[in-house]
């Protein structure tokens, strides 16, 4: 089997930084907290009160913030 890649496709990588700033801009549009908050009441399984969609919305936005899934800091000063 053989694939073409196509010479415009690129693979841009990004900083847990900027992951972070990723988190914070959806965590306040979402639901109106900071990603730090919002990654607090994560690994604390304080999440009732907020809208469970938005919540699966920024779950998966926690590894591109350092943060695994699992609720533990993966990256040196996670937020």
């Amino acid at each position: 089997m053989s694939s073409v890649i196509d010479d415009t496709d690129v693979i841009q990588y990004m900083s847990v930084e900027e992951g972070r700033a990723i988190l914070d801009q959806e965590a306040r549009a979402y639901l109106g907290i900071s990603g730090e908050e919002f990654v607090r009441r994560y690994i604390a399984n304080d999440l009732a009160d907020l809208d469970p969609s938005s919540v699966s919305t920024l779950y998966h936005t926690l590894p591109l913030a350092g943060i695994s899934r699992d609720g533990w800091k993966t990256a040196r000063g996670a937020a």
